[in-house]
């Protein structure tokens, strides 16, 4: 039959191994909760991920927007007489002296 002594080292010893294992488990799930849900953790970092590849998918689209404004810029500054001309006629602008004539059509 086992002593008084014994049996109070081992129940002292169960009561360690259970506080050890409790601290590992509560140590874990507040680690894992952080990892998760921290500033920094997972949720956080997908948030940011997308926002970056949205804000790559936004300069990707303004830089082509910039390249088209820049060949126009291009245009007049090389002054291509046959885009003046046309620019002008779209929005109703004539030369010196001269006379725009504008008909209606009667379908009746």
């Amino acid at each position: 039959m086992p002593s008084e002594r014994t049996l109070a080292m081992k129940a002292r010893k169960k009561r360690r191994t259970l506080v050890f294992t409790t601290l590992i488990v509560l140590a874990s799930i507040y680690l894992s909760f952080k990892l998760i849900f921290g500033d920094h953790g997972l949720i956080t970092y997908l948030d940011r991920k997308n926002s970056a590849k949205k804000l790559e998918r936004d300069i990707r689209s303004i830089s082509k927007q910039n390249e088209s404004m820049q060949a126009d810029v291009d245009l007049f500054e090389n002054e291509d007489p046959f885009l003046i001309e046309s620019l002008a006629r779209e929005y109703g602008l004539t030369k010196p002296g001269e006379v725009i004539y504008r008909f209606q059509d009667d379908k009746n």
